[in-house]
Protein backbone atom coordinates (compact mmCIF):
# COMPACT_ATOMS: atom_id res chain seq x y z
CA UNK A 1 0.00 0.00 0.00
CA UNK A 2 1.42 3.33 -1.46
CA UNK A 3 1.97 5.69 2.09
CA UNK A 4 3.09 9.28 2.16
CA UNK A 5 3.88 10.87 6.17
CA UNK A 6 4.26 13.91 6.76
CA UNK A 7 5.31 15.29 10.04
CA UNK A 8 6.72 18.53 12.08
CA UNK A 9 10.03 19.61 13.64
CA UNK A 10 7.97 21.60 16.43
CA UNK A 11 4.92 18.77 16.50
CA UNK A 12 4.55 18.49 20.72
CA UNK A 13 1.43 16.67 20.14
CA UNK A 14 2.59 13.74 17.84
CA UNK A 15 6.45 14.00 17.72
CA UNK A 16 7.90 12.93 14.31
CA UNK A 17 10.44 10.02 15.72
CA UNK A 18 7.56 8.34 17.63
CA UNK A 19 4.52 9.29 15.47
CA UNK A 20 5.92 9.52 11.77
CA UNK A 21 9.38 8.12 11.62
CA UNK A 22 9.04 5.16 13.64
CA UNK A 23 5.34 4.00 11.19
CA UNK A 24 7.55 5.07 8.02
CA UNK A 25 10.12 2.29 9.24
CA UNK A 26 8.02 -0.54 10.08
CA UNK A 27 5.86 0.02 6.63
CA UNK A 28 5.90 -3.54 4.90
CA UNK A 29 8.67 -3.46 1.53
CA UNK A 30 7.32 -3.50 -1.67
CA UNK A 31 5.04 -0.44 -2.08
CA UNK A 32 4.95 1.28 -5.35
CA UNK A 33 5.77 4.23 -3.34
CA UNK A 34 6.64 5.60 0.19
CA UNK A 35 7.25 8.89 1.27
CA UNK A 36 7.83 10.69 4.51
CA UNK A 37 8.58 14.60 4.85
CA UNK A 38 9.50 16.54 8.14
CA UNK A 39 8.95 19.98 7.72
CA UNK A 40 11.05 22.38 9.64
CA UNK A 41 9.13 24.96 12.52
CA UNK A 42 5.70 23.25 11.79
CA UNK A 43 3.48 22.39 14.56
CA UNK A 44 0.40 20.12 15.24
CA UNK A 45 -1.78 22.07 14.01
CA UNK A 46 -0.50 23.85 11.20
CA UNK A 47 -1.75 21.32 9.01
CA UNK A 48 -5.03 22.45 10.11
CA UNK A 49 -6.17 26.37 9.54
CA UNK A 50 -6.83 26.89 13.01
CA UNK A 51 -5.00 29.98 12.65
CA UNK A 52 -7.99 31.60 10.65
CA UNK A 53 -10.78 30.96 13.94
CA UNK A 54 -10.80 33.91 16.26
CA UNK A 55 -8.32 33.51 19.03
CA UNK A 56 -10.76 33.50 21.78
CA UNK A 57 -12.65 30.40 20.93
CA UNK A 58 -9.12 28.58 20.31
CA UNK A 59 -8.79 29.27 23.78
CA UNK A 60 -11.86 26.74 24.79
CA UNK A 61 -10.22 23.74 22.18
CA UNK A 62 -6.27 24.93 22.56
CA UNK A 63 -3.91 24.79 19.52
CA UNK A 64 -2.71 28.11 18.86
CA UNK A 65 0.93 27.59 20.79
CA UNK A 66 0.93 24.75 18.22
CA UNK A 67 0.46 26.65 15.09
CA UNK A 68 0.22 30.76 14.98
CA UNK A 69 3.43 31.89 16.82
CA UNK A 70 6.22 33.86 14.76
CA UNK A 71 8.66 30.46 15.44
CA UNK A 72 6.21 28.71 12.97
CA UNK A 73 6.28 28.39 9.22
CA UNK A 74 2.92 30.51 8.11
CA UNK A 75 0.48 27.59 8.00
CA UNK A 76 -0.68 28.96 4.79
CA UNK A 77 2.27 28.31 3.40
CA UNK A 78 3.15 24.78 4.82
CA UNK A 79 -0.18 24.03 3.17
CA UNK A 80 1.51 24.51 0.09
CA UNK A 81 4.45 22.81 0.80
CA UNK A 82 2.18 19.44 1.76
CA UNK A 83 -0.32 19.73 -1.38
CA UNK A 84 3.19 19.77 -3.10
CA UNK A 85 4.42 16.34 -2.02
CA UNK A 86 0.26 15.17 -2.00
CA UNK A 87 -0.82 16.29 -5.52
CA UNK A 88 2.64 14.23 -7.01
CA UNK A 89 2.13 11.91 -4.90
CA UNK A 90 -1.32 11.17 -5.61
CA UNK A 91 -0.55 11.73 -9.78
CA UNK A 92 2.85 9.38 -9.22
CA UNK A 93 1.00 6.70 -7.62
CA UNK A 94 -2.63 6.75 -8.93
CA UNK A 95 -2.06 8.35 -12.66
CA UNK A 96 1.48 6.62 -12.89
CA UNK A 97 2.80 9.66 -13.87
CA UNK A 98 6.77 9.62 -14.74
CA UNK A 99 6.76 13.69 -14.14
CA UNK A 100 5.23 13.65 -10.47
CA UNK A 101 7.10 10.62 -9.87
CA UNK A 102 10.03 12.79 -10.35
CA UNK A 103 9.17 15.78 -8.81
CA UNK A 104 9.31 13.58 -5.91
CA UNK A 105 12.83 12.43 -6.13
CA UNK A 106 14.74 13.08 -3.36
CA UNK A 107 17.90 14.24 -5.37
CA UNK A 108 15.84 16.83 -6.97
CA UNK A 109 13.54 18.32 -4.56
CA UNK A 110 14.22 20.50 -1.89
CA UNK A 111 12.42 23.31 -0.35
CA UNK A 112 15.14 25.63 1.17
CA UNK A 113 14.96 25.66 4.94
CA UNK A 114 11.27 24.30 5.26
CA UNK A 115 12.27 20.80 4.85
CA UNK A 116 14.10 19.25 7.90
CA UNK A 117 14.46 15.40 6.47
CA UNK A 118 12.75 14.06 3.34
CA UNK A 119 12.45 10.24 1.84
CA UNK A 120 11.50 7.88 -0.48
CA UNK A 121 10.90 4.43 -1.03
CA UNK A 122 10.03 2.79 -4.03
CA UNK A 123 9.28 -1.48 -4.62
CA UNK A 124 9.48 0.07 -8.96
CA UNK A 125 13.28 -0.51 -10.14
CA UNK A 126 13.18 2.82 -11.65
CA UNK A 127 13.22 5.27 -8.91
CA UNK A 128 16.71 5.27 -7.23
CA UNK A 129 16.26 7.02 -4.29
CA UNK A 130 18.83 9.33 -3.65
CA UNK A 131 20.17 11.68 -0.59
CA UNK A 132 18.34 15.02 -0.70
CA UNK A 133 20.22 17.64 -2.04
CA UNK A 134 20.06 21.32 -0.68
CA UNK A 135 20.30 23.78 -2.63
CA UNK A 136 20.25 27.49 -1.49
CA UNK A 137 18.10 30.06 -2.03
CA UNK A 138 19.87 33.74 -3.23
CA UNK A 139 20.11 35.39 -0.12
CA UNK A 140 17.57 38.03 -1.25
CA UNK A 141 15.00 35.61 -1.78
CA UNK A 142 15.62 34.49 2.05
CA UNK A 143 13.68 35.56 5.61
CA UNK A 144 12.57 33.41 8.19
CA UNK A 145 9.02 33.28 8.56
CA UNK A 146 9.20 36.69 6.88
CA UNK A 147 7.69 38.01 4.58
CA UNK A 148 10.07 36.18 2.04
CA UNK A 149 10.36 32.11 1.20
CA UNK A 150 11.89 30.50 -1.44
CA UNK A 151 11.25 27.55 -2.81
CA UNK A 152 13.46 25.49 -5.12
CA UNK A 153 11.88 22.81 -7.58
CA UNK A 154 14.64 21.75 -9.47
CA UNK A 155 17.21 24.68 -9.67
CA UNK A 156 14.37 26.81 -10.11
CA UNK A 157 13.72 29.12 -7.19
CA UNK A 158 10.03 30.81 -6.89
CA UNK A 159 9.44 33.52 -4.99
CA UNK A 160 6.53 33.36 -2.14
CA UNK A 161 4.87 36.17 -0.30
CA UNK A 162 3.40 34.84 3.15
CA UNK A 163 2.81 35.28 6.56
CA UNK A 164 0.43 34.00 8.94
CA UNK A 165 -2.72 36.54 8.41
CA UNK A 166 -2.39 36.12 4.26
CA UNK A 167 -0.83 34.41 1.67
Amino acid sequence: MPTLIVGSTLDTTVPFAENQQRPFDALPPGALLDGLAELTDVGHFTFSDLCEVPRNLIAVIGGFDEACQPRHLPWRYAHRIVNFFALNFFDAVLKGDPAALARLAPAKLTHADEITSYQLRSGRSEIAPGPSQRRSCPPTMLGRHGLTHCVLLGNSPQRYASNNASV
